[in-house]
């Protein structure tokens, strides 16, 4: 190397670290590359999953305080009111499962949410008997319900919900 001319080794030189840029470009591309399908996997897959899940859970607890707020409330004004913010909660509860149920990635998944489905159909059936009694202004039945049967049967939902709200968040972590 010390017979070239210097012109030739700034040539070489040059050449060389054109050489390593190259390759590095190539590296930070794939890099990228990988990068962006994780990104799209979380988005695509998992996100939608999570967003539901919280969704459906904001959904429960809302028809949970209105159920209670029925029971509480004496007056027919007052409870034909919570019963329509009841409805509300059940419409976007509805829109949130449908949501999930078209984010659902797998098995271990679907089994989760067919136990929140089943808990909370059993919660449903308690759900008319409470309000039932409160529209009848059975008041002491319908707290007695609500305090008991009810309340562990949306205890369960809650916890099959953080559950789900759970597997979809260590979902997008693992894509990470």
């Amino acid at each position: 190397m010390g017979n070239l001319k210097i012109a030739t080794r700034l040539y070489g030189g040059f050449a060389a670290l054109v050489a390593v840029l190259v390759v590095m470009a190539a590296l930070a591309l794939a890099q990228m590359a990988s990068i962006n399908a994780s990104t799209k996997t979380i988005i695509d897959d998992w996100l939608p999953g999570v967003e539901a899940a919280n969704a459906i859970s904001t959904a429960v607890a809302n028809l949970r305080v209105f159920e209670m707020q029925h029971v509480i409330n004496a007056s027919e004004a007052g409870m034909a009111e919570t019963e329509k913010s009841m409805a509300v909660a059940q419409t976007n509860l509805d829109a949130a499962r449908k949501a999930y149920e078209a984010a659902i990635s797998s098995d271990e998944e679907r089994k989760l949410y067919q136990t929140f489905s089943d808990g909370w159909a059993e919660y449903m059936k308690v759900h008319e008997r409470v309000l039932g009694s409160s529209q009848r202004n059975s008041k002491a039945i319908a707290r007695v319900v609500l305090e008991g049967e009810s309340k562990k049967l949306y205890d369960a939902s809650s916890g099959v919900l953080a559950q789900l709200i759970q597997f979809n968040h260590q979902g997008s972590e693992a894509s990470a």
